[in-house]
């Protein structure tokens, strides 16, 4: 049942108690008539004015309240026009009244008075509201239009801040093209210069075994050039240096051809060509990479700068779309605020809404100048058109809320409207009162003209006070009755109501803190879903109390909606910016290492200064990295990071097959171990040692080949970032170590070479002297036989 048909009930009910004591009173009065008579005629016209007069002025008053409770003014006029007509009953009820009695005086005036009040205010109440709703409608279109604008301005910077971010990294593989380039230059122009000592070399007489050694230094040489990938694609380079090899193979056989037949005319001339031609040609060569080096390099530099004006974009656009993502909050907190204007019933709340709408148009002023600079720093002019849509709608909101004729100003208007109103009010109903107590004065001045026939009725009097008990005890319990069952019906579900909404406020206010935290830059604060209020099958009544328990019910789940849009933004702003971190760690290690491999040092020095950086990169605590010695298959620690090997039998020295690390290199695969035996690499300091939470064991590898093994122990987890780094920079120390071997080895066949035609020549040099006394003997035998034959 609706709380209306309750209340229709209650008003029924009291007209039946009513209708009895009516019938009570005439059958009283009929008996009584008689002995009244005279009573009557002496006082009843008086009476009967007075009680006129009092119920005229309880319905002026009544028609003045209802008017005070006008929605439109419509309403205003039809219950303006109803209240006057009482009130000029009211005042000619007061005439006949003051001719008889000459009783309060100036009633009607007071009223009147009071009456202009409550219509005055009562019209500038509805006035006002009217106003503020127009300004709210036309500020919910232009919030509507700010928000669509943000949303698409949100949509833009993604796809430029993606845009920026692809073309850094775009010049980061050019400049590691680039710097690809110049080392194989490098490397070339190592191997010329190789072939250039081999010619020098050449130039000088050889033995058969030289010539057979500097015959493998050549197809050496010149098979790494024609694989190097360098060569194959620079046709003009490609073209001189197979002219070169061309002529030094023929050069080769020639000097080869004159040896055998001892022709020392010919290996000077062969000489003479590899002086005059080979040089040549080598010098030719050389300058060409030298060229192509110098152009190498300057486009390093040049993609460098460009690399670095790319990164200060991308982290310009990445600052501009987190500020979006603020205003945008802004902009959200800002309708709230707005809304909020209609619930608040005291002025000191509209003026802290006044302070805090106009820090919230301040903030979204400045952030809004902010973008507005990036973007122009990016020349973003589509992305510029839309913040500047979405600002303008926001300045023209401002003006809607804040200026003279805006909401604050007509809410405001509006509740002062209404305290006048209650003022107004309460004076009808002090004047009423007043009257009352002005009747019930001029009343009792009539009793004492009543007393003595009084006592003529009493007896009927206590007859009819029994009956009027009995009726007025069953009706007092009757709308007892009836008022405790309105009274459940409607303080319940507005408890009900009450606790709702307090739950909302105060989530309602979290969620500001939550927001006020994001918009500082705070992306690690988790976003709690409001809960939904839900009704139980007593509470979900159908009267107008059910209505609005169902209205509370809906807020709270569009509140839920907000929560998890909230939070759904949050979690995507935060994913966004450890991934961005993430990236540039691992490229900033990556490039720190290049810079160390890329320095002049020996391999031992190489590898611990890259074990050094990783164990410091990956905040691991120990590491060892083995050679891999492929010809005895063993494992050789050469460099350590907070790991002695003076313990360790053969000073760590392993065999290929050995251990876990040994199981790496069969498999080639690494080896991830989350429970570490203890005693296992311990990791040690000065103040004591400790074994590892985990273990990483990985190949050293480059196209297939396996150079060597690195093992780490940490006191963390490593996850899938720190293999993908070590994948990544354990292949350019690969690289390095197979360099590093080559020119080693190309170092010892030299000093091997070196040493052998110092010893042909010291042999060749012991010949040469075992011939001439062999000569000298012949000579002598010879003198000796001449003279025997002479004698």
């Amino acid at each position: 049942m609706t709380i209306k048909a309750k209340l229709i009930a209650n008003v029924l009910v009291t007209a039946a108690i009513i209708a009895v004591f009516t019938a009570a009173d005439f059958f009283s009065m009929r008996f009584l008539q008689d002995k009244l008579t005279y009573l009557t005629e002496q006082s009843t016209p008086f009476q009967i004015r007075t009680i006129e007069l009092q119920r005229e002025l309880q319905g002026a008053v009544s028609a003045l309240l209802e008017l005070n409770g006008a929605g439109t003014l419509a309403e205003l006029q039809s219950s303006k026009a109803e209240a006057e007509k009482k009130l000029a009953r009211v005042s000619a009820a007061q005439q006949l009244l003051e001719q008889q009695h000459n009783a309060v005086p100036g009633l009607a005036g007071e009223l009147g008075q009071t009456a202009s009040q409550l219509f005055a205010a009562t019209a500038e109440r509805i006035k006002s509201g009217d106003a503020a709703r127009t300004a709210n409608e036309r500020a919910g279109e232009l919030t509507e239009r700010a928000a669509t604008r943000l949303k698409e301005l949100d949509s833009s910077l993604r796809s430029l801040q993606t845009v920026r971010s692809a073309a850094f990294n775009r010049a980061l593989e050019t400049t590691d093209r680039a710097a690809d380039e110049v080392n194989a230059i490098e490397f070339i122009r190592g191997q010329l210069k190789e072939l250039q000592l081999l010619t020098k070399t050449l130039q000088m007489p050889q033995t058969t075994t030289g010539l057979l050694v500097a015959r493998g230094r050549f197809n050496t040489v010149a098979g790494r050039i024609n694989r190097h990938h360098y060569t194959s694609p620079n046709q003009a380079f490609s073209a001189g240096y197979q002219q070169f090899e061309t002529l030094l193979a023929e050069q080769l056989r020639l000097l080869a051809a004159a040896q055998a037949r001892k022709d020392e005319q010919a290996r000077l001339a062969v000489a003479t060509t590899l002086r005059e031609q080979a040089n040549s040609h080598i010098t030719q060569l050389l300058l060409m990479l030298d060229q192509e080096r110098d152009e190498a390099r300057s486009r390093l530099a040049t993609e460098t700068r460009a690399q670095k004006t790319l990164h200060d974009q991308s982290n310009k656009a990445n600052t501009i779309l987190v500020a979006s993502s603020e205003l945008v909050t802004t902009g959200l907190r800002l309708n709230s605020e707005i809304n909020r204007l209609f619930t608040l019933e005291e002025m000191a709340g509209f003026e802290q809404a006044d302070q805090t709408l106009r820090a919230l148009f301040s903030q979204i002023q400045d952030r809004s100048q902010n973008i507005a600079r990036d973007l122009r720093s990016l020349q973003a002019d589509k992305e510029l058109q839309l913040l500047r849509a979405a600002t303008d709608a926001l300045a023209a909101t401002r003006q809607e809320v804040t200026s003279g004729s805006g909401i604050l100003i007509t809410l405001k208007t509006r509740l002062k409207a209404a305290e006048q109103a209650e003022q107004a009010a309460r004076k009808l109903h002090e004047l009423a009162a007043r009257q009352s107590a002005s009747g019930n004065e001029i009343i009792a001045t009539a009793k004492g003209e009543q007393e003595q026939a009084m006592l003529n009725v009493n007896r009927v009097i206590d007859r009819n006070l029994l009956q009027v008990a009995a009726i007025g005890t069953a009706a007092v319990l009757i709308a007892i009755l009836f008022g405790f069952w309105i009274y459940r019906s409607v303080l319940l579900p507005l408890r009900l109501v009450l606790r709702a909404v307090r739950s909302q406020q105060a989530q309602g206010q979290e969620k500001a803190r939550l927001a006020e935290a994001v918009a500082g830059g705070d992306l690690n604060r988790e976003v709690s879903i409001s809960t939904v209020i839900r009704l139980e099958g007593q509470e979900q009544k159908q009267d107008e109390m059910g209505q609005v328990l169902q209205a509370v019910v809906g807020m709270s789940e569009a509140q839920a909606t907000l929560d998890r849009a909230l939070a759904d933004m949050t979690s995507s702003l935060r994913t966004g910016r450890d991934d961005d971190q993430r990236r540039d760690r691992l490229k900033s290690g990556l490039h720190e290492l290049n810079k160390i491999l890329r320095e002049e040092h020996t391999t031992d020095e190489l590898l611990d200064y890259s074990l050094a950086f990783i164990c410091a990169f990956l905040d691991a605590g120990a590491g060892i990295i083995y050679l891999y010695d492929e010809q005895k298959q063993l494992l050789l620690p050469k460099a350590t990071y907070a790991v002695s090997l003076q313990d360790r039998p053969e000073q760590g020295l392993l065999s290929a097959d050995e251990g876990l690390v040994g199981q790496v290199v069969s498999s080639r695969k690494l080896i991830h171990l989350t429970a570490v035996p203890s005693g296992y690499l311990p990791i040690s300091s000065a103040l004591g040692e400790a074994a590892p939470l985990q273990l990483a064991i990985v190949p050293i590898m480059h196209n297939g080949l396996l150079a060597g093994v690195l093992e780490l122990g940490s006191f963390k987890p490593f996850d899938d970032y720190s293999f993908n780094f070590l994948e990544q920079a354990l292949e350019g120390i690969a690289v390095t170590i197979n360099t590093n071997r080559s020119r080693l080895m190309i170092s010892e066949l030299l000093e091997q070479t070196q040493v052998q035609a110092e010893e042909l020549r010291v042999r060749e040099e012991e010949l040469q002297q075992t011939n001439q006394e062999l000569q000298e003997r012949a000579r002598i035998l010879e003198e000796r036989m001449g003279n025997h034959d002479r004698q």
